[in-house]
């Protein structure tokens, strides 16, 4: 970890400092920063739930279309 020597406050905001090395401003708030880790991991969660269902949806789509085929056949052969 950089000592603190290395940031500099950021005025009129009292969980800011700038890297003085990168000038990239950093929040030293690490409530929100937890809060942040956990709303991106809910939201991750989310988005591979929402995968796996689309692609459950297309597994039953190809079921059904598989299905359809086969009574097409069914009431073809029994109309021969």
């Amino acid at each position: 970890m950089r000592s603190l020597t290395q940031f500099a406050p950021v005025e009129g905001h009292s969980s800011l400092v700038r890297d003085m090395s990168s000038n990239a401003i950093i929040s030293t708030n690490e409530a929100e920063f937890s809060a942040y880790q956990k709303r991106r991991e809910i939201e991750k969660k989310r988005q591979q739930q929402i995968a796996d269902q689309v692609k459950e949806i297309e597994c039953l789509k190809n079921d059904m279309t598989e299905i359809k085929n086969m009574l097409s056949q069914l009431i073809a052969n029994k109309g021969s």
